[in-house]
């Protein structure tokens, strides 16, 4: 099943990335443990939107529910 058939069109979820991660590339970028990822349809892929430590900010932010949070790679 596709992504843009579970995530409604242009929800967003959120993935847990089990530690704290910086942009190596970018120095004194954000960092957090948890990415915020929207359904972009009319892009036709997934846009990063934020990345924070604040699991229950973020969910209450985007309104993401309990459902559409997951742990990356589990």
């Amino acid at each position: 099943m596709e992504h843009m058939d579970i995530i409604p069109a242009n929800g967003y979820f959120i993935s847990d990335l089990g530690c704290t991660v910086t942009a190596a590339d970018a120095p004194g970028s954000p960092s957090g443990r948890y990415a915020v990822w929207r359904n972009a349809v009319d892009k036709g892929q997934l846009q990063l939107v934020e990345v924070g430590s604040d699991l229950d900010g973020l969910q209450e932010k985007y309104r993401v529910p309990r459902e559409r949070v997951g742990r990356v790679g589990a």
